[in-house]
């Protein structure tokens, strides 16, 4: 099946800066799903650029153990981004002095979390109603590396507060790379209609990459978006858990106009594979708790699995993942 001549140029390389991303997919960081197991299996799945969790630059600054745990990565990353938080340049700066040299190909920063705790501080969200100090932490993080620096962003506060082409006119104008903006205002958190001409907008604006964010969950999502907006690359986050494919899939349709539903004997394996990678890190037990939460994502739409759920509910070995998966 030839491809729809509208579809050749939806799906390309991505140059930030002196980075050429294969692709211009990107794996969203969602605090307690990006873990570097997950990130493997969206990599290998063709994510053209992986993210940490969120890493505090604080927690950087005071040598947390925590903090540097979530630095790391795995070989199948093609070009994995360390995504901090903070809220003083300052800060930034002397985080990034302590990311280990040759370890992430890019540096990005979070100006969108709109959790209550990171906003208190005045970092995530907090930042877009103040679009100068996110230009100074840009240019504070730009003079300790040679990395690229890319920002990800909301439309702003709320409806009344409108930063993100005044974030993002100052951002490239700072020396940021590319802009991420996901197309809802903090007050929005994650519900709502994503406003994806406000994505448009900003590419209009912007002579630096836009990468536009917000309710991709389906290959369909995504070429409908870069097709509305012309930017330059899509953000895949809650739409990849439990379907690390979605890369593949949506590579598969921007290229050929067409994709496949995997088998469930497929999206089983990823899940253990996933499992079984994040055992290594983390320990068995350690493992099979926190995978529970990607169990619902996996098994969405499939008729007759309450009871493998159940069992997955309470499951502490990788053995028992597998007895109960292995009953679909």
């Amino acid at each position: 099946m030839s491809a729809p001549a509208e579809n050749h140029s939806l799906y390309h390389n991505l140059k930030l800066g002196p980075l050429t991303l294969e692709g211009n997919l990107v794996l969203g960081p969602m605090a307690g799903y990006t873990d570097r197991a997950f990130r493997a299996l969206c990599s290998d799945a063709g994510a053209s650029m992986t993210c940490t969790e969120m890493v505090s630059t604080e927690g950087l600054v005071r040598d947390s153990r925590n903090t540097f745990n979530l630095l790391l990565v795995s070989p199948l990353e093609r070009a994995p981004a360390i995504q901090l938080f903070g809220s003083e340049p300052g800060t930034f700066a002397q985080a990034v002095r302590r990311i280990p040299s040759g370890r992430f190909a890019a540096v990005d920063i979070n100006c969108g979390c709109p959790v209550p705790k990171v906003v208190k501080t005045g970092a995530g969200a907090a930042l877009m109603t103040e679009p100068l100090k996110i230009a100074q932490i840009i240019r504070a993080v730009r003079s300790e590396t040679d990395l690229p620096v890319t920002i990800k962003i909301r439309t702003g506060w709320d409806d009344r507060s409108l930063t993100y082409l005044q974030t993002g006119e100052l951002a490239q104008d700072a020396g940021a790379a590319a802009v991420c903006l996901h197309c809802r205002t903090r007050s929005q958190f994650y519900t709502g209609r994503p406003d994806y001409a406000a994505a448009a907008k900003l590419k209009a604006a912007l002579d630096i990459p836009v990468i536009v964010s917000g309710d991709l969950f389906t290959p369909a999502d995504v070429k409908n978006v870069l097709m509305q907006t012309r930017c330059d690359g899509a953000m895949i986050a809650r739409g990849a858990i439990g379907r690390p494919y979605v890369f593949s899939q949506t590579i598969s349709l921007l290229q050929t106009g067409a994709f496949t539903e995997p088998a469930l004997k497929h999206k089983t394996g990823l899940f253990l594979r996933q499992l079984e990678l994040m055992a290594a890190d983390r320990g068995e037990l350690t493992a099979c708790r926190e995978m529970r939460k990607h169990v619902p994502f996996l098994l969405k739409g499939i008729p007759g699995s309450a009871r493998v759920r159940q069992a997955c509910s309470v499951a502490e070995t990788i053995e028992s993942y597998k007895q109960a998966l292995g009953s679909l």
